[in-house]
C-alpha cells in the first residue's frame, strides 16, 4: 500500500489510492478525507480516525462508515500509511509554493511571472484575445525606508501587494518584477477595461492605511501600461513599453495612470 500510495504528490490522488487499497483490507462501507474539524460536521454517524502528524499536530481527519470494532486497530495502522503519503505531498506543495512565489509579498517571483506571462500571451495570440500589461512603482519608496526602515518598507510593500491582490480577478496574476516594483497581467482585458482596473488599484492604494510597526502611513503608486495587441506583439517589447508609460507617470508628477503611445 505505501508503495502505490507514494506514486503519486496529489494529495487528492493519495486519498483515493488509499480508499481503494484499504477496501481490499478491510469491510468498509465509506471512507472520507477530510481537511479540517469543521468539516467533521458532515459525518456524525462515521467514525472519526484523526492523522497525527506530530505531537499536537493533526494533518487532517478520516470519517469511517461501517467499520467494525475488531478491524480499528488495522484500520489505525493502514491510516499511517497513508499519513506518509500525504507527508510527501504536502512538502512538494510547499517546495513548489516557495519555488515559484516571492518570500514577501506572496505574489509570483519574477522568473515564474515571466513564464506565465509568455504563456497567456500564446494563448490570446491563438484566439485572438487582448492582454494587458501594468507596471506598478511605489512612489517615494526611498524616503520611506530612509525615514522608517527597511522592515517598515516590506510591511509597505506586503500591504501594497496584498490590496493588489484583492483588486484582480483570479484570471490575472501578479508578480514581484523587482524591488518596489510589482506587474500585472490582466487577461482578456482591452484598453479601456485596463484603464478602468488601473486606476481602482491606485486609488484603492491611495486611501488605504498601512499599519507598520507604531507607524500609519499613506503611500500612493504610478503605473504604467502597454496593450496587447494594440501595442506590440510581442512580451519584451510590452515590458519595455509599460516601463517607459511608467517613466512618463513619474516624470509628470506620480500617482496617476500612464499609458504607452499608440
Amino acid at each position: 500500500m505505501t508503495m502505490d500510495i507514494c506514486k503519486s504528490l496529489d494529495e487528492e490522488k493519495v486519498f483515493a489510492i488509499f480508499r481503494d487499497n484499504l477496501r481490499k483490507h478491510i469491510g468498509i462501507r465509506d471512507c472520507q478525507y477530510i481537511k479540517d474539524s469543521a468539516g467533521l460536521i458532515k459525518y456524525k454517524d462515521y467514525t472519526v480516525f484523526p492523522l497525527n502528524a506530530a505531537e499536537n499536530q493533526i494533518a487532517g481527519y478520516l470519517a469511517v462508515d461501517g467499520i467494525s470494532d475488531s478491524d480499528k486497530e488495522k484500520f489505525g495502522i493502514l491510516a499511517q500509511q497513508l499519513l506518509i503519503g500525504l507527508r510527501r505531498a504536502l512538502l512538494y506543495q510547499k517546495v513548489q509554493g516557495l519555488a515559484i512565489t516571492d518570500s514577501l509579498t506572496q505574489v509570483y517571483c519574477r522568473r515564474y511571472f515571466l513564464e506565465r506571462f509568455s504563456e497567456e500571451l500564446k494563448r490570446s495570440r491563438k484566439n485572438k484575445l487582448h492582454l494587458c500589461f501594468l507596471m506598478v512603482d511605489l512612489d517615494n519608496f526611498k524616503q520611506f525606508n530612509d525615514r522608517y526602515g527597511h522592515l517598515v518598507g516590506d510591511t509597505i510593500l506586503r500591504q501594497v501587494a496584498k490590496t493588489i491582490v484583492d483588486m484582480v480577478r483570479q484570471i490575472d496574476f501578479i508578480g514581484r518584477y523587482g524591488g518596489e516594483e510589482l506587474a500585472i497581467v490582466l487577461a482578456e482585458t482591452d484598453k479601456e477595461q485596463a484603464n478602468f482596473a488601473a486606476e481602482r488599484i491606485r486609488q484603492a492604494i491611495e486611501t488605504a492605511v498601512i499599519k507598520a510597526y507604531d507607524e500609519e502611513l499613506k503611500v500612493t503608486v504610478s503605473i504604467g501600461v502597454s496593450t496587447f495587441p494594440d501595442s506590440t506583439d510581442h512580451m519584451r517589447d510590452l515590458i519595455e513599453m509599460a516601463d517607459q508609460a511608467l517613466y512618463l507617470a513619474k516624470e509628470t508628477g506620480k500617482n496617476k495612470v500612464c499609458f504607452c503611445p499608440a
